[in-house]
Parts: structure tokens; sequence; C-alpha cells
């Protein structure tokens, strides 16, 4: 969960959506910053001055009727400030972001009316590509879901598919971390291509496991990650074989489905990691895997091993240099949880949050 959250408006209704998804990612003591960027016209030599200033002032007026309406959707109970500024839209949403200690900004992909449908869509990709902050991309997709739910069961079901949409979305932030990747690695393009198609495939199946296993807004976890983890493991075992893979989850207990994806990305992200580096230039008589969730009161704990080399000696989990712990930071970050990582006959990962 996310102290501080911008979400940026132009007032168009796409840009209304933001309001569920930074709702339900927001902290209990955390504050919702809602900000509108006036544009400004700059004065032709056969324009007058007065009617420029006159101008631009309406666009200031229009901005702050902007925060005003978007701050009215918002529930009375949450904590909702607004700012106006001037300036280029991206350019102003990433700065002010940075000045403001924003942990997320929620941002439309697109708009809803005539030419801001090109604007606010283009202004939310550059946003992606130049912020040094996570971005979660809100899409159409999530619109019609939310219009379109009318009975309990389909709510529930468009809740999953809801949090699917939300989650395919930071697939936007991850690819931002590729992209940093990219810049870094850029003489191995292959092996940043594999990166990403990896990254697809398993958020793709953490959608159909979500989709075909239950139509509640709850996940058992020991039947998920019996399902989960047998067709995941199948993606890898051609490409890394002789790895067992085991799976100790056997603790009988739910948890919320908007939970449970970003949990799977992280012993995703752990599994990639092992299976990348744990293992080369290191022989083991039986390379194995492990993992474990269960639960302890209200606390989720997870447990997470291979028996390879371990983490290196300069290993620092809070300013990791790879991608893949880069990705797992932002999650844990998300689900506020606290972890451990140490060597113990090799990589040891531990995870505790809240429920």
């Amino acid at each position: 969960m996310y102290k501080k959250i911008l979400v940026p408006t132009d007032g168009s209704e796409a840009s209304f959506k933001e309001v569920i998804s930074a709702s339900n990612l927001l902290a209990e003591d955390g504050e919702i910053i809602v900000l509108s960027v006036a544009k400004q016209l700059k004065q032709h030599p056969l324009q007058i001055k007065k009617d420029i200033k006159k101008t631009n002032e309406t666009f200031i007026e229009y901005a702050k009727e902007n925060v005003e309406e978007m701050k009215k959707k918002f529930d009375s109970n949450i904590k909702v400030s607004t700012k106006v500024v001037v300036g280029f839209p991206a350019e102003a949403i990433c700065d002010v972001a940075e000045k403001e200690g924003v942990e997320l900004i929620v941002i439309s992909s697109a708009g809803e009316r005539g030419f801001s449908k090109r604007i606010i869509g283009s202004v939310a990709g550059k946003v992606c590509s130049i912020s040094n902050i996570n971005v979660l991309l809100i899409s159409n997709e999530e619109k019609e879901l939310i219009k379109h739910s009318t009975t309990k069961k389909s709510d529930n079901k468009n809740k999953i598919n809801r949090d699917y949409t939300r989650f395919r979305n930071d697939l936007y932030v991850l690819l931002r971390f590729i992209s940093v990747e990219k810049r870094l690695n850029s003489d191995y393009p292959e092996e940043i291509i594999d990166s990403i198609e990896r990254r697809i495939k398993y958020l793709d199946l953490i959608y159909k496991t979500l989709n075909t296993h239950s139509e509640s807004e709850y996940v058992n976890v020991k039947e998920y990650f019996k399902k989960y983890s047998a067709n995941f493991y199948s993606l890898y075992k051609n490409k890394q074989p002789g790895i067992e893979f085991v799976n100790k989850s056997e603790d009988n207990f739910n948890i919320p489905d908007n939970i449970i994806t970003p949990l799977t990305a992280i012993i995703n992200e752990l599994i990639v990691n092992s299976l990348k580096f744990a293992y080369e230039d290191y022989d083991v008589e039986k390379k194995i895997i492990t993992e474990k969730v269960t639960k302890n009161k209200d606390i989720c704990e997870v447990f997470y091993k291979d028996n390879g080399k371990g983490l290196p000696d300069d290993f620092d989990k809070d300013n990791p240099t790879g991608l893949g712990w880069t990705i797992i930071n932002a999650l844990v970050k998300q689900l506020d949880g606290e972890v451990k990582a140490y060597n113990s006959d090799g990589m040891c990962f531990e995870m505790k949050f809240k429920l």
C-alpha cells in the first residue's frame, strides 16, 4: 500500500477512473494529491497581450475546477489535497511527484473528449517513460468492467478481471524497469526480449489461474499455489532441466485476490533470479527450489529458498543493481511488507505482511 499517491486529471470522464484504483492502493493514513496542469499560451506578434493573459487565466480556472471535481469523487474519509501548476503536462506531473515525495502516480491512458483522447494518452505514455516513480496506467477496459458490473456474481468476476487489468497495467512499470536494463545492457538484446516475454507469460498465467480458480473476492492459498505452481514450473522445466520445484504451501487459508497477484509476482521474480544466477558456474548434486506461504494470526509469511551459490557478498537488497530485485522491492512495497534476504546453503528470502 502507498502512503502518498498523485492522481493527475484533465477533467475528462476517463480520468475519474483513477479514483477507484488510487483508493484501493492507498494506505490507511495515506494522502491523495489531485493534480491538474494548466497550459499557457505564449504571445504571438499578431496577438494582443491582454487577450493572451485572459485566456491563460481561463486555463488556470478550468484546472482548479478539474481538481475540485475530482476531489469530490473520493470517499470523505480519505485525505485528499489539490494542486494546480502551469507547464507541460508530463514534465509537470513528474516534477510535482518528485517534490511532494509521491510513491505512486495513477494516470488514465486515454481521455474521452475529441483531441484530448490523443493528448492524455500521450501524456500518460511520456510519464511512464520519464518518471523515476512507479506509475499505474489505467486502461479503458477497466471502465467497461466497472460500467457493466450489475449483479453480485458478475461483480466478483469483474473484480478479478479489474484486478488483472490493474496489474496488467503495472506491466508498464515493469517495462519501464526493463527499459533501464536495456540502456545498461544494450549489447544483449536477446536477453532483454526474453525478459519481457517471460514476464508477460507469468502475468497472463496469474490472470488465468485467478479467473478459473474462484468467483469469490478471496483465494484459497493452498489450492491456488498448487494449481499455479504446476503451470508456472512447466514454463521452465524445458529450459532448466534437472531442477526440482517444491511447493510447501499447505496452510488452508484465504487471502484477498488483490494481494495474491503481487505475492505471486514476487515469488516468480525470485524463481527467475534463481534460474538465472544461483546455479551459474556452481555444481550441486540436486538443484532444489522451495517456496512456502503460511499464515500466523493476521500475518502472511513467505519463505523461499534455492540451494545454489547464494547472494553475492556485496548484495544490498535495498539498493539493487539488477532488474529482478528492483521489481521485487516495488512489489514488496505495494504489500507494505518486511523482507529479509540471506545465505544459508543457498539464497533464502523471507517476507511478512499484514493481511
